[in-house]
């Protein structure tokens, strides 16, 4: 393959019908949540539509409230940003997942405020929301009805942190303290460019251990905070240079292990008492698009059964 020409990525619909994925593993699908019960839902199966880019998901009209499932986390390789849109819709939300992560979108409105498909209760409702998009983007009721009910996906990956300089082999040490248990100490190692900058250290970090981006505070000899702007050559940091890494440390939220492993990955977090509140952002720092692959959108269609 010729480096300088993108890698070319098609979605594909999963053996059982319920997942459209990418090579790289993430992978959609869309759920509709019970009329009498919001806490129930059952996955609606897709079937290709008359275009590669297309699925179709079939349900019944009245039922029109409806979840986005995004899954980065079997054998997946990097970190997304992706964008959901109802087609015909100037509104467009955009996301970032981490690898490893999974997010399920809820509450996805037709009224512009949101996204798309929730809020609806019945086909009176849906209809007014057709014919108000005949109306303002100059189409066929027809058409609408089928623009109505299409939710676009487009997806990029994060490009790979590039070495400068000569590559070094930074040993962190890792301090935490788990509650107000004692202090624990891990080591591990990340390899990096000697001109590159604390920033770039940071996300290797979050990329190697899951450890977020924005709860990282680097220290040189135990005095010294590096501040992201540094080149580590110009802090002394070279190879074979030891680093402190101490996660940031807040109060208030209940601390449960889906709140320890999104806020620190697996190593545990530093808390001196029972309860963290620490924000769950839904921006990765420093991220970019990876330029080399070109990723196809594709295009969830929901068609009544009617």
């Amino acid at each position: 393959m010729n480096p300088m020409v993108p890698q070319v990525i098609h979605p594909h619909l999963s053996a059982d019908h319920q997942w459209i994925g990418y090579s790289f593993g993430t992978r959609f699908r869309v759920r509709q949540l019970s009329p009498d019960s919001r806490s129930h839902s059952r996955v609606i199966p897709l079937s290709h539509g008359f275009f590669d880019n297309i699925f179709i998901a079939h349900f019944a009209t009245p039922e029109t409230h409806f979840e986005v499932d995004v899954d980065n986390t079997p054998n997946t390789t990097t970190n997304i940003e992706y964008c959901l849109r109802a087609a015909l819709s100037p509104v467009m939300k955009t996301y970032h997942l981490r690898r490893g992560s999974q997010i399920s979108h809820k509450a996805i409105t037709t009224g512009g405020q949101r996204l798309v498909f929730v809020g609806n209760t019945g086909a009176p409702e849906i209809a007014r929301a057709v014919q108000w998009r005949a109306d303002r983007y100059g189409v066929p009721v027809a058409d609408a009805w089928v623009y109505q009910s299409r939710l676009c996906v487009n997806v990029f990956t994060e490009k790979p942190v590039e070495l400068i300089g000569d590559t070094i082999r930074v040993i962190i040490k890792y301090v935490y303290r788990l509650n107000a248990g004692p202090q624990l100490v891990q080591r591990f190692d990340v390899r990096i460019g000697s001109r590159n900058t604390v920033a770039a250290l940071k996300k290797l970090i979050d990329e190697a251990e899951g450890i977020p981006f924005r709860d990282q505070m680097l220290l040189r000899k135990h005095t010294a905070y590096l501040k992201d702007s540094q080149v580590l050559s110009d802090c002394d940091v070279g190879d074979q240079s030891e680093v402190y890494l101490i996660p940031k440390v807040f109060g208030g939220r209940p601390l449960t292990d889906e709140v320890v492993a999104e806020m620190c990955g697996n190593r545990g977090v530093l808390c001196f008492g029972d309860n963290t509140d620490q924000v769950m952002a839904p921006e990765i720092p420093l991220f970019k698009v990876d330029p080399m692959v070109d990723i196809k959108s594709f295009i969830i269609e929901l068609r009544s059964k009617d």
